[in-house]
């Protein structure tokens, strides 16, 4: 017994201790949310998700991220296979077209997408990493192999799950790794000037009628406040509703009467607003803005490249799904089924979430030793 008590206090004296008060006190303030506006059962989840969540970030800390390269390609043929199953077995709300879930044994399911976020950073990190070793990041032909290999998950979730939002989440995972990881910034030009092209042809022929109209409702909430604008306005009238101090924690009569839609899931944001007003907006702001403050600190503490890389990885991750998640509550960016990092109830999300955490646990905890052969 005394030597489990030596050998916890050893790994968090290794760890980065403020890396794990920011994500515990996030965790925390999360999982009052989802209590206060989720079902007995669906917090029940939340919280096992979350345990399982943090014996992940454990197991995965203690293993330096060079040795878990070495399982890299079993982990990609195990994620792109769950990918696939859901064409054949894939399930989700009733009425969409988005069949991003697996059942397992009628008991839970399984969103493959969000483990493909863990495979993505560890496989574009490491596919980055080896180029900027040998000098070829800035080739032509490399950049090109790489865009391939961005394109493959997006395309892939696209076609059997059909969750845009998700697929979305690659494009600023990889956009914030090619800039850490030094990419010309005329790549980043041509780029840009190429989606912006494409956008035509995006809309008139990857777009569906419903996915066009939630993006030309957002110049109008109120032409159809009873179908497209609907989660919206409710949403926006619930954050507003909290004013400066909220109604108070567990008090929101809107959250009550589950007035927003997935209010525990995607607009998680609104019972924040409602019941602790701009206070706990702003909280909830600088606990994110803090942890992608500890990212960067940690990227620069890293002993290589491929370190680096995951930090801003993970970076890029949860910047973007907490800029989409909050401009859609505040009916600013369109719905597209983006969670809140660390608030939102999901079980697949969050112990996903934390396995990449454990990564970031790994780049710190192994800084100062010698790099592994692989």
């Amino acid at each position: 017994m005394n030597r489990l008590i030596d050998s916890f206090f050893e790994y968090v004296k290794r760890s980065d201790r403020i890396f794990w008060v920011l994500c515990i006190t996030t965790s925390l303030f999360g999982l009052a949310m989802v209590y206060s506006s989720a079902t007995p059962s669906e917090f029940l989840t939340q919280v096992l998700a979350t345990l399982l969540g943090y014996v992940a970030i454990i197991i995965i800390s203690v293993i330096d991220y060079e040795q878990i390269l070495r399982f890299l390609p079993l982990i990609a043929v195990f994620s792109i296979f769950l990918l696939i199953l859901t064409v054949f077995w894939g399930v989700g709300p009733e009425g969409s077209q988005n069949k991003a879930w697996l059942p397992i044994f009628n008991l839970f399911t399984f969103q493959p997408s969000e483990l493909m976020k863990f495979t993505f950073i560890l496989t574009f990190g490491y596919h980055l990493s080896y180029l900027i070793k040998y000098k070829q990041l800035n080739h032509i032909v490399h950049v090109l192999i790489l865009l391939i290999h961005l394109g493959f998950p997006i395309v892939l979730i696209r076609v059997c799950t059909k969750d845009d939002g998700s697929a979305l989440v690659f494009l600023f995972i990889a956009l914030a790794m090619l800039v850490v990881s030094g990419l010309k910034l005329r790549y980043f030009a041509v780029g840009g000037a190429l989606l912006v092209a494409l956008v035509p042809l995006v809309w008139r022929y990857v777009f569906n009628d419903f996915q066009k109209q939630r993006f030309m409702i957002i110049a109008d909430l109120e032409q159809d406040p009873l179908h497209m604008g609907y989660h919206q306005i409710q949403t926006k009238i619930s954050i507003g509703s909290g004013q400066l101090f909220g109604k108070g924690l567990f008090n929101g009569p809107r959250t009550a009467k589950g007035i927003v839609p997935e209010d525990h899931n995607d607009m998680i944001f609104s019972v924040v607003g409602e019941e602790l007003g701009f206070i706990g907006c702003v909280l909830v702001l600088l606990l994110l803005f803090f942890l992608l403050f500890r990212l960067i600190r940690i990227a620069g503490m890293s002993r290589d490249n491929m370190g680096s890389i995951i930090c801003f990885g993970f970076f890029g991750m949860i910047a973007f799904q907490t800029i989409e998640n909050i401009g859609m509550c505040m009916g600013l960016l369109p719905v597209i089924g983006i969670t809140l990092p660390f608030f939102s109830a999901g079980g697949s999300s969050t112990i996903c979430l934390y396995m990449i955490v454990g990564l970031i646990q790994s780049v710190y905890i192994h800084r100062n030793e010698f790099k592994l052969r692989v």
